[in-house]
């Protein structure tokens, strides 16, 4: 870490990891010793070995949405703790600062550094990085300050929306417009911790609903969607196609024909859609007969749709 032996800097980092040491977590790597390394010119900060460990950064592509979810329910858990207790906050929240185990278990490192370094990072695209989930407060001097606590949650509420984007997945409307006052220019409009945190459980709820996305070729088919979320479907495993299956769908007063699950993408791809009243009834009836019907839920946003 670049900063001097007899730099202020120094002593304020210090003082900042004393007290960390006294607010432990299960989301806090235990921190060893700290301390300037004369060797390396650097002051250097030692946490307990965690193994096969990587950043959310690189390990994102290898999680489902709710060992995310999961993992940021402890990460809130653990700032609302030491805020409360012992008036600790982050101050730079990145996927760069949260590690995951093997087990998916998420921890929380760097504590404070934004604000005793000169920038977010010493390279300047990881600087560029860092900035895409610090609070506007944190960057402009014209901006409303509001408590530091607010800046965590604004950049946990960043990481919601990276992850999101990085697995190709959304949240239905009402949870997209709280995640909206996470992220809110305004620190004063973003909800204190117990309500993120219940924000985040309220997700996981949903854990299960987030394995493939459906879509539909001519546009959403809102009479269709609201057959899938009101009937059980029943899926007739017709062929394989390459590393893709072709099935067709009875459901409700629908036969999807030709749907076509990707399974490199998660997504089931609807294509022809008709009634069944206008569709052959004992072919429709013998579908009924030999498909399956998976223990499906779904929802959905304007741009995709989820189910379990």
């Amino acid at each position: 870490m670049g900063i001097q032996k007899a730099d202020s800097k120094a002593h304020l980092l210090a003082d900042k990891l004393l007290h960390l040491q006294k607010g432990r977590h299960i989301a806090i790597p235990e921190i060893k010793e700290y301390g300037f390394d004369d060797e390396q010119k650097a002051y250097a900060i030692v946490y307990s070995y965690l193994e096969w460990v990587d950043t959310l950064e690189n390990r994102i592509g290898d999680l489902r949405l709710k060992d995310i979810i999961a993992g940021l329910v402890e990460i809130a858990e653990c700032l609302q703790e030491l805020h409360l207790k012992h008036k600790i906050t982050h101050g730079d929240i990145t996927p760069a600062n949260i590690l995951v185990g093997s087990n998916n278990t998420f921890y929380i490192v760097d504590f404070g550094l934004f604000d005793i370094t000169a920038t977010l990072s010493q390279q300047k695209d990881l600087e560029i990085f860092a900035r895409a989930f610090a609070a506007p407060e944190k960057l402009d001097l014209r901006a409303s300050k509001g408590f530091s606590f607010q800046s965590d949650i604004y950049s946990l509420g960043k990481i919601i929306e990276w992850s999101l984007a990085a697995i190709d997945m959304s949240l239905d409307e009402t949870q997209m417009r709280y995640l909206d006052l996470l992220i809110s220019d305004n620190p004063a409009a973003r909800p204190s911790w117990p309500d993120v945190i219940n924000f985040l459980k309220n997700i996981s709820q949903l854990e299960e609903k987030e394995g493939i996305q459906v879509e539909f070729r001519n546009g959403v088919d809102i009479v269709v969607l609201s057959a899938l979320n009101t009937n059980k479907a029943v899926f007739d495993i017709s062929a394989d196609a390459g590393d893709n299956i072709i099935m067709d769908v009875v459901v409700g007063d629908y036969l999807c024909r030709g749907v076509l699950w990707l399974l490199d993408k998660r997504k089931l791809l609807f294509d022809k859609i008709e009634k069944i009243a206008d569709s052959n009834y004992s072919t429709v009836e013998r579908k009924k007969r030999i498909g399956k019907c998976l223990p499906l839920s779904y929802f959905y946003t304007n741009q995709s749709v989820f189910y379990k």
